[in-house]
């Protein structure tokens, strides 16, 4: 079965050129293909590493993901404290298990096994990336939103903005 799976994979990616999202020290961690196939639009992505940052992130649309090949570990925010942070919980998301993700969930791929690949449907862009930071400062937690700066990103953000769906 991981055969058919990754002959899939292989049509859907073929003629279409992938581009990277870097890690901070400029490493690839992502590689994204933004694939349409029978009228629908879609990101392929293969996981090189974690996601690279301490934060928790959010999309600027609903989203499912599916891995196709391999697994990931998924954190995901439950709530702010002032006292305790930011509390979160991890969760499994298994080969061919979806992953529904709301446009104001707060999360990040904590754990990924090496070689995972992912597909990603979304619906129509509602908002903006954010990041979710928490610091301690004295004997409270701080919390403060951020929009990424990052030209990769930006470039990400760039594509949502000419899609309609």
């Amino acid at each position: 079965m991981p055969h058919l799976r990754r002959s899939f994979l292989r049509w859907l990616i073929r003629d279409v050129v992938p581009f990277d999202i870097p890690a901070e020290d400029g490493s690839p961690y992502l590689r994204r293909w933004v694939v349409t196939k029978l009228g629908v639009r879609f990101f392929v992505h293969h996981y090189l590493k974690n996601d690279p940052e301490p934060w928790l992130h959010d999309h600027p649309w609903w989203a499912v993901g599916i891995p196709i090949i391999g697994s990931y570990l998924e954190e995901r925010l439950v709530r702010l404290c002032p006292v305790h942070g930011r509390v979160t919980k991890k969760r499994y998301i298994g080969t061919l298990r979806p992953n529904f993700i709301r446009t104001n969930v707060f999360h990040k791929i904590a754990a990924v096994n090496s070689g995972t690949w992912t597909l990603f449907f979304h619906g129509k862009r509602t908002g903006a990336f954010g990041f979710l930071e928490t610091e301690l400062k004295g004997d409270r937690w701080e919390t403060r939103y951020h929009q990424p700066k990052d030209f990769v990103l930006e470039y990400s953000r760039n594509l949502m903005e000419t899609d309609d769906g």
